[in-house]
């Protein structure tokens, strides 16, 4: 920051010590544009999954879809290890994000499966091979989500 690198046509001396002071309490990681871009692609497939699985046909945000379909349920379902649940009280200022949370998970975990589209390929290993799309896991998100949403 001191070199003039950063932030090149700020020059006052004073803002630049600032924002640098400013930066420097951001208690998280900074994301460059390559880190939000490689996030993009591995986010991408899932939110293919959410939508499909929340059924948007308008032009919204997978977010808006689950909360106009969300209804606080009584008992919240959390899902420990595949397959494997415990069940809460719901509390109404975290049941949306918990169950939310969930779903998303869920997309993250099966989207291989679910979608005609191969995983990132890691490096140094071959190509993942493409899969079929299993309808099962269509239906059992179907069901977490209906379950975890109160529906």
């Amino acid at each position: 920051m001191e070199s003039g690198l950063l932030f090149p046509l700020l020059v006052n001396t004073c803002t630049r010590a600032e924002l640098l002071e400013t930066l420097l309490d951001i208690p998280c990681l900074i994301p460059t544009i390559e880190m939000l871009l490689d996030n993009l692609l591995y986010l991408k497939p899932c939110a293919s999954v959410m939508k499909g699985l929340l059924d948007t046909k308008t032009h919204t945000t997978v977010r808006r879809s689950y909360e106009a379909a969300f209804r606080n349920p009584s008992i919240l379902f959390v899902e420990e290890a595949e397959g494997s649940f415990r069940t809460e009280h719901s509390k109404t200022d975290t049941a949306f994000g918990s169950s939310y949370k969930q779903l998303w998970l869920y997309s993250m975990r099966h989207f291989p499966e679910m979608i005609d589209v191969a995983p990132k390929k890691e490096c140094g290993q071959p190509n993942p091979p493409r899969k079929e799309p299993d309808r099962w896991l269509w239906y059992n998100g179907e069901e977490t989500w209906l379950r975890d949403s109160g529906n």
